[in-house]
């Protein structure tokens, strides 16, 4: 049976522009273009990626009782075809195109991507329930398999811009087993 959900605010449209690096050398910009009606989402993220072509992902679902509810999400690597993961909460199942496996489909489970709004959303709906030291798992996703992702929260800081500095909420993702250096 389903737990009762999430404290969870919509974060507002917009689009966000970063830098890239590419071997520790800074590259051109990448954009994360983020769409919401408050019921539905779309979010699409591109980063240049020199002599292979762009790196696009993309991520489309609903909101619902445990924030960003994936759809689909796509991920496009240079000139390599799309790898799909289709999350089918009818069947409560998750499929690939990039592979035959499948796995359940729990509750608030996320993509690489929509765990970017997943946070910001978590945060904007509880604020207190995020604070330094706290540490909350997430079911993640990317083109063919899920883990649970620990996700630290490391505090607040002001971060500098093109448009000034912006209070930030600092999160780490932990490593995920024994000798993981992502």
């Amino acid at each position: 049976p389903a737990s009762s959900g999430v404290k969870f605010s919509t974060p507002p449209p917009g689009d966000l522009q970063y830098d890239t690096f590419f071997n520790g050398v800074k590259n051109s910009t990448g954009t994360i273009r983020w769409r919401t009606d408050g019921q539905t989402y779309d979010l699409s993220v591109t980063m240049p990626v020199p002599c292979i072509g762009p790196f696009s992902y993309r991520s489309t679902g609903r909101i619902d009782a445990f924030g960003i509810a994936p759809d689909r999400y796509v991920e496009q690597r240079g000139k390599r075809p799309e790898d799909i993961a289709i999350f089918n909460r009818d069947m409560r199942q998750i499929v690939f195109t990039r592979t035959p496996d499948s796995l359940p489909l729990p509750d608030g489970a996320q993509d690489r991507f929509s765990m970017l709004m997943q946070l910001a959303g978590l945060v904007r709906g509880d604020p207190d329930a995020y604070r330094p030291g706290v540490t909350r798992q997430f079911f993640v996703v990317d083109n063919n398999n899920g883990e649970t992702w620990p996700i630290a929260v490391i505090g607040d800081e002001n971060v500098q811009t093109s448009a000034g500095f912006i209070a930030a909420r600092h999160f780490m993702r932990l490593p995920r087993r024994a000798g993981d250096t992502r």
